[in-house]
């Protein structure tokens, strides 16, 4: 599109034209007074045009009847697509003439209706208070835009108060065009079905955003039905707001991402993946340990196996087992009856089923609630049909009278258990020592042994052996308590004097607050900003003639650690997860030590940067900020990436300085920008329009490769073959 002269963009006119032809043909209709029929009388009957040779496009022929505008509201509700949806109406209707554009049409009218002209905030709120969800969330007060918004359906509630032992929480990114992370808690029934408890929309991924959804959460169950435990992924914020808010609660980590990690950060120390594959199947054989003397000596092989890989040992313990070992080495977990959760897995199920759904990530907030309310209606329905078949249905080897107490009185999944316990059995005995005993502990289950005690007298599995969490086949809360008749006359009383006591402009406030608990329709609340900086924003911080390359520009906390917390969100941690990057780095530094002081002609500079990275608090003093373009080297290696660094001063790339190209297809490219000489920020879509890459020796990036060693050497040669395009 053409330029005005101010530099804006014209607006594309859009094609408009008429149907008019000035064509003289008329009818004229006569209502008979006798019946309720017509005539038509023909006024004049010619044309001044030629007969059209087919009605598919024409305005009149392709309207819908009432009762296909019916089934395509019906099949809209249910998520169909609108293609799919033509196709139906036309297998209806061999005559139908409807083209897709229509049923756009026709959908986008029924939506305006339906909403009467409400703002995005009032049309959720509105059908959040008629499928009497339970709603939270916070504003910010100077604009009234939503800053974190959470909602729970109330099924989902009922759920959470009937199995509230074991929770698991994990975010879902990029579904909603305000960049908003979306937390999903959901939890585990009696027949091993996922139910998704709560969705939270989060402003940011720091500790004091998780607390308040946590609290919010916490608000809603009692005492007695408070979660033992909590698995989620290695997020210091999210971690850390779990133990403010269930500090009884025991916070385990998922294993399957622990192995995804490892297996995606060591494998630059490995020259095979056969290697790499017999590293990460010992390092699983470690995490499964059942007792303490058992890891010490799996680990002891673990390190004999693969002593000349020590960086990938180093990383192992460091990062994962000093810290972390009883959040899931299975010697520490086993004591934890977390009811065979192990992992985030069906947190990842339930999200893949949730974008799914949500396809593009372009959607507003209030297109996103139906598709999240369908899923949780069919969610519900799925798990009331695993009720109904753990009573009814049984099982050929459930037939034994050795379950002849439990049949029928819990549910399937445990019986399954129970069956290869029992089988177990066969060859344990009463031996308890050869039994290990984990399905009692982690379970609530018999374990073999015992079942073989219960074999040699006779007798049946006794219910009572069993963990009430597999006898609940209904959805009454497990405290047995009655919800107390609510009374709003004191709240009530409370709102009349405060209203009393205020001012004009805080009588007024009051009301429009209370009028948005009875009435959606009057909130004033307004959709959220989309979470990252225009091209007017900060992005007029960098070279003008790299400005129109740049899409967006993502803020970060300025607290001294902004570098770092532009790592930790572009790598999927979180910016939260600044502390692990500070790690990562310091690693990767002290690990090459003898390579960077190569690299930058100075041991001193290592060391100083060795002490910019010790430091993990906040605020960092300017002393411990991120120095560009020393840190760059370390950034890419680290995380074997393309990063790319842009300032008004310095326009750089930094490649891995010992890995393999990675393929196009699977090339990472980090974008990192330093804004007004003391901030850091994250670009996102930067499309390069050259490479910024010199090989002067005469400054710290990126020197000649005579001066560094063979291998790094190779590995940055072998890179700058390889980058086709950033």
């Amino acid at each position: 599109m053409d330029k005005g002269e101010e530099g804006k963009k014209k607006r594309k006119r859009k094609a408009t034209g008429t149907k008019k032809c000035g064509c003289p043909f008329s009818l004229r209709g006569i209502k008979l007074p006798l019946a309720d029929e017509w005539t038509l009388v023909v006024k004049c009957g010619t044309h001044n045009h030629p007969g059209g040779q087919h009605v598919e496009g024409h305005s009149f022929a392709g309207r819908l009847s009432m009762e296909e505008i019916g089934i395509l509201i019906d099949l809209s509700k249910s998520q169909m697509k609108p293609k799919e949806i033509l196709n139906t109406l036309k297998e209806r209707d061999g005559l139908n003439c409807t083209t897709i554009k229509g049923i756009y049409n026709a959908r986008h009218k029924h939506k305006l209706n339906e909403n009467a002209g409400g703002s995005l905030m009032q049309q959720l709120m509105n059908k959040l208070m008629e499928f009497k969800y339970i709603e939270w969330h916070r504003n910010d007060e100077h604009n009234n835009c939503v800053r974190d918004l959470m909602f729970a359906h109330p099924s989902s509630l009922e759920l959470l108060r009937a199995f509230p032992r074991v929770l698991i929480m994990d975010c879902t990114y990029r579904t909603n065009k305000y960049q908003l992370p979306l937390l999903e808690v959901v939890g585990v029934t009696s027949t091993e079905k996922t139910f998704s408890v709560a969705f939270a929309y989060l402003g940011s991924e720091r500790e004091e955003a998780h607390t308040w959804a946590l609290e919010r959460l916490r608000s809603m169950i009692d005492d007695a039905m408070l979660p033992r435990v909590v698995m989620t992924d290695r997020e210091p914020s999210l971690m850390n707001a779990l133990q403010k808010v269930f500090p009884m609660a025991s916070n385990l980590l998922c294993r399957w991402h622990i192995s995804t990690n490892i297996l995606a950060n060591c494998k630059i120390f490995f020259e095979s993946k056969s290697r790499l594959d017999a590293f990460i199947s010992m390092w699983n054989i470690v995490v499964l340990a059942e007792t303490e003397d058992e890891y010490a000596n799996r680990l002891n092989q673990l390190e004999s196996h693969f002593h000349r890989y020590i960086q990938a040992i180093n990383y192992c313990k460091e990062q994962w087992l000093l810290p972390y070992k009883e959040k899931f080495v299975a010697v520490w977990t086993n004591k934890v009856m977390h009811f065979g959760n192990t992992t985030v897995n069906r947190a990842e199920s339930t999200r893949a089923k949730l974008k799914r759904q949500l396809g593009l990530s372009r959607g507003d907030i209030e297109s996103s609630w139906p598709k999240i309310h369908s899923l949780l209606e069919l969610q519900h329905i799925d798990i009331k049909t695993s009720f109904e078949i753990s009573l009814t249905n049984v099982q050929h080897n459930f037939k034994d009278p050795l379950y002849g107490e439990v049949r029928g009185s819990v549910s399937k999944s445990a019986l399954c258990i129970l069956v290869d316990e029992a089988n177990r059995s066969e060859s344990i005995g009463v031996d308890a020592s050869a039994c290990g005993c984990v399905y009692s502990r982690t379970h609530g289950l018999p374990c073999a042994h015992e079942i073989s005690s219960y074999k040699i007298r006779g007798q049946p599995i006794p219910l009572a052996c069993v963990d009430p969490h597999w006898r609940k086949l209904d959805l009454v809360s497990v405290s047995g308590k009655k919800v107390q008749d609510v009374s709003f006359t004191t709240a009530m009383e409370l709102f009349y004097k405060r209203f009393m006591d205020a001012d004009d402009i805080g009588k007024q406030q009051l009301v429009m607050k209370l009028m948005e608990l009875v009435n959606s329709t009057s909130t004033s609340l307004v959709a959220p900003k989309e979470n990252v900086k225009t091209k007017e924003g900060c992005t007029s911080s960098f070279p003008e003639g790299l400005q129109p390359y740049i899409m967006h520009v993502k803020d970060v906390a300025a607290d001294g650690n902004c570098g770092f917390r532009v790592i930790a969100s572009a790598m999927g941690m979180g910016e939260e997860g600044w502390p692990q990057v500070r790690r990562d780095m310091l690693f990767e530094l002290r690990t090459y030590w003898a390579e960077y002081a190569q690299l930058f002609r100075d041991p001193i500079r290592v060391d100083e940067l060795i002490h910019v990275l010790e430091h993990f608090q906040s605020p960092a003093d300017y002393d411990r900020w991120m120095t560009m373009p020393d840190m760059g080297h370390i950034i890419a290696s680290r995380y074997n990436v393309v990063l790319v660094y842009i300032s008004m001063q310095l326009c750089l790339t930094f490649l891995p300085l010992r890995s393999a190209p990675t393929p196009l297809p699977m090339r990472r490219v980090l974008s990192i920008g330093f804004i007004n000489d003391n901030h850091f920020v994250e670009t996102w879509k930067t499309k390069t329009p050259f490479h910024w890459v010199t090989m002067d020796p005469a400054v710290r990036f990126m020197p000649s490769a005579k001066l560094i060693s063979t291998g790094m050497a190779s590995g940055l040669e072998r890179n700058l073959a390889g980058l086709v395009d950033v």
